[in-house]
């Protein structure tokens, strides 16, 4: 029975390891509340039927053709297993608990970021930060249509400078910037523009969106 156990807490502590390896990958963090949702029943399930075979097994209700020797050393490793997947999916499940809250980021630093997107000419990410109104609203949500405008601007560089910021209890924000935007063929013209980025927070994606863009009368 020691011999059991040891081995259980050995499997245990393996696919601990590996969890903690996969947690390391800021897009599978992402994922995993959800997948423990599902992986860990799955888990519990498997170990569940495997521990059913090792008893029908056992009670020699299913035929293996293998010799009583191999058969008790089929039912002392479907034994372990099927504890060790139970073990794990039972730590599965209960993960999500005690995750940490990834921390709230700022509207400013996701309007900031969202410039710098753009001056890096990077505007499928630059897309991916606003919402689905914005995007139906300016663009009827083609970004082809998104991407032409930007690239009408002939633009050598761009850069926001936050100027105020209007917070709501409610997860919307205004933020108020000052764009600099240098363009022309060699980046002779100089503009300057203030915006104000309408901005709702995405809790699922735990991120700032930008939902509108007024500019003063």
């Amino acid at each position: 029975m020691l011999f059991l156990i040891y081995i259980n807490t050995a499997q245990f502590d393996f696919f601990y390891s590996i969890n903690q390896f996969l947690m390391q990958i800021p897009s599978i963090e992402s994922l995993l509340p959800e997948l423990a949702k599902i992986g860990g029943p799955i888990t519990m399930v498997l170990g569940g039927l495997l521990m059913g075979l090792r008893f029908l097994i056992e009670r020699k209700k299913v035929y293996l053709g293998v010799s009583p020797q191999m058969r008790g050393k089929l039912i002392g490793s479907y034994q372990n297993w099927s504890f060790g997947l139970i073990l794990f999916g039972l730590f599965m499940t209960v993960l999500p608990n005690f995750m940490p809250t990834p921390p709230r980021p700022l509207p400013n630093e996701s309007v900031v970021a969202y410039w710098k997107t753009v001056d890096a000419h990077n505007f499928r990410a630059a897309w991916n930060s606003l919402t689905s109104a914005y995007k139906i609203k300016n663009h009827k949500n083609d970004y082809l249509d998104y991407e032409k405008g930007f690239k009408s601007w002939d633009m050598c560089r761009i850069s926001a400078e936050v100027t105020d910021i209007t917070p709501s209890d409610k997860g919307n924000a205004t933020v108020s910037t000052k764009l600099l935007i240098i363009s022309g063929k060699t980046c002779e013209s100089r503009s300057e523009a203030t915006v104000y980025h309408h901005m709702v927070f995405a809790e699922s994606e735990n991120k700032w969106l930008i939902n509108d863009t007024t500019t003063p009368p």
